[in-house]
């Protein structure tokens, strides 16, 4: 489990400061696609380390997915946005994609995930692909999920739905 950990984290860095050299030379595509596999590559690190007790190596690896979703979001056309959405005593991480720039009205969808996903893995799998059909994305993770289960401590509520009010 902690071979496994370590040679994802190792694949991840040398990822992101294959992104980060981009960046310096003004390649903005590769830079942005780099800093998404890192994100994905930490994010697959610390798979193994779920559990009842929440350990460092867990925490770590997520704030170094959501870091490297945040290098990658200026480079989008229009950027993502990086929100903290008010929620009870604390916020919850969110990411919002905008389908084009203009004030043209579109919808919205609200995504939230699942117990060992993150907004960051459902920008690949579902924003992405909405946004280029003309869709805004608003991506979170709630109470028992992603950052705010891992960072947070926030667990899972059987009322659930009150997260979405914010």
């Amino acid at each position: 489990m902690h071979d496994w950990h370590r040679e994802w984290t190792a694949t991840a860095e040398r990822i992101e400061s294959i992104g980060d050299e981009c960046v310096r030379r003004k390649h903005s595509v590769s830079a942005r696609e780099a800093y998404i596999r890192a994100a994905t590559y930490h994010r697959t690190a610390y798979y193994p380390l779920f559990g009842l007790t929440v350990e460092s190596p867990l925490a770590e690896s997520s704030r170094r997915e959501w870091n490297a979703m945040v290098k990658a979001a200026p480079l989008f056309d229009p950027p993502i946005e990086i929100l903290e959405i008010p929620y009870e005593n604390t916020t919850l991480p969110a990411l919002l994609m905008r389908a084009g720039t203009g004030n043209l009205p579109r919808p919205l969808i609200v995504h939230t995930n699942g117990y060992d996903s993150t907004a960051c893995e459902m920008l690949l799998g579902n924003a992405l692909a909405g946004v280029a059909r003309g869709y805004h994305f608003l991506l979170f993770d709630g109470p028992g999920q992603g950052r705010a289960l891992i960072e947070q401590r926030l667990p899972m509520r059987p009322d659930w739905e009150r997260s979405l009010r914010p």
